[in-house]
């Protein structure tokens, strides 16, 4: 999907202290695609939207791709459209698709996995922290909770947006849920916040223990995502579907999910 941040992944595969070059002007693959190639030698060439490219570009990207060996560049292409149907309407070259299709990666939208939304939060806080004369901060623990229960409609693109404005205009030495609340007004996508309480009902009593707060965050977290679990579990009968919807995940993230809690399966 669009914004999901294929060039963040794409960004991977550049060696330190090597070339990076993300083509814009796509009317070089035409006019001068080897002095495109000279100029990101032992590099990567990053290429947003293939999709868009007409077909005389298509061609120009085609002959780049078959000297890219010659200079030592990965060539990483992303588009958000379903290439092998733009194929079959006759809007995308077949030899170029054959070559792309040798090796792809699907990037999956931020709604996929946003149990992953807080440590990307620092990461793109770190990154920027490093690139600019901001002062660092940390984000508190329900800041970041603010974030992953966010909506996303604009995938890791918006995240990133988001993640500059609050580097940008918190002035406390953390980044706190106000200011989360404050920049996501502005986006029109504010959360519904719920305070997390530990039940006190007579069934779920010292469920959750003083000793869990002593945990280092991700142990804490696994945790409570196995209490989590096992509650809806009960609830649904097992029902994998049911549980799916509930969680707000996809049954194969469920699966990989409650393997990884080591969470049995009846």
């Amino acid at each position: 999907p669009k914004g999901c941040g294929a060039e963040l992944c794409a960004r991977f595969l550049q060696a330190a202290n090597t070339p990076w070059l993300q083509l814009t002007d796509y009317g070089q693959l035409v006019t001068a695609p080897m002095d495109v190639l000279e100029q990101v030698r032992d590099g990567v060439l990053y290429l947003n939207d293939i999709a868009e490219l007409n077909k005389t570009e298509q061609k120009g990207l085609l002959l780049l791709i078959t000297k890219a060996d010659k200079y030592n560049v990965r060539v990483v292409c992303a588009t958000s459209e379903n290439l092998p149907k733009l194929q079959a309407e006759g809007l995308f070259d077949h030899n170029l698709l054959q070559i792309l299709s040798a090796v792809s990666l699907r990037v999956p939208a931020l709604e996929e996995h946003k149990e992953d939304i807080p440590d990307l939060a620092v990461a793109i806080a770190n990154l920027q922290f490093e690139l600019s004369s901001v002062p660092y901060c940390e984000f508190d623990i329900a800041a970041l909770n603010a974030l992953r229960n966010a909506s996303w409609p604009g995938d890791i693109a918006q995240l990133d947006s988001v993640i500059r404005n609050l580097i940008q205009t918190s002035l406390g030495e953390k980044i706190t849920l106000d200011d989360v609340q404050r920049v996501l007004n502005q986006f029109g996508e504010a959360p519904q916040i719920v305070e997390a309480k530990v039940a006190t009902s007579p069934h779920h009593e010292n469920v959750l223990s003083d000793a869990h707060f002593e945990l280092p965050l991700r142990e804490a977290r696994d945790a409570f995502e196995r209490l989590y679990f096992a509650y809806h579990m009960k609830n649904v009968g097992g029902n994998m579907s049911k549980l799916a919807e509930l969680a707000g995940l996809e049954r194969t993230h469920l699966y990989r999910k409650l393997k990884q809690l080591d969470i049995k399966i009846k």
